[in-house]
């Protein structure tokens, strides 16, 4: 009974580190598109403040 806890505790911890390192990488490698005062860019090239 104790070996089954374990292995739930450590499939769960696994699973929950799996999960933060791909919204980590995921926030980290996504480009943002934010380019002034928190206005979403129209274009990739739009880097203008009007």
């Amino acid at each position: 009974m104790k070996r089954l806890l374990y292995r739930t505790l450590a499939a769960l911890s696994l699973a929950g580190l799996l999960a933060a390192g791909a919204a980590l990488a995921d926030d980290v490698l996504t480009p943002n598109g934010d380019t002034t005062w928190g206005a979403p860019a129209p274009t990739l090239k739009d880097t203008t403040w009007g």
